[in-house]
């Protein structure tokens, strides 16, 4: 199960992540995260959000 979900947060994670993009650059700035909202950031996210899925699916010994 848990397998199953860490797919699933993945996917919505880096939608959230790519919305939040998406309004940023509609909007210009963002008062919520602001420098922690620029795209270098949301870069380190997506993959950080990568790796613990792959961690999270790959079978202990």
């Amino acid at each position: 199960m848990t397998r199953i979900m860490s797919g699933v947060v993945v996917l919505v994670a880096i939608m959230i992540i790519f919305t939040y993009n998406k309004s940023r650059k509609k909007a210009g700035t963002s008062p919520i995260c602001g420098k922690i909202g620029t795209l270098p950031f949301q870069i380190i996210m997506v993959i950080s959000t990568v790796i613990c899925s792959v961690g999270a699916m790959v079978p202990l010994k």
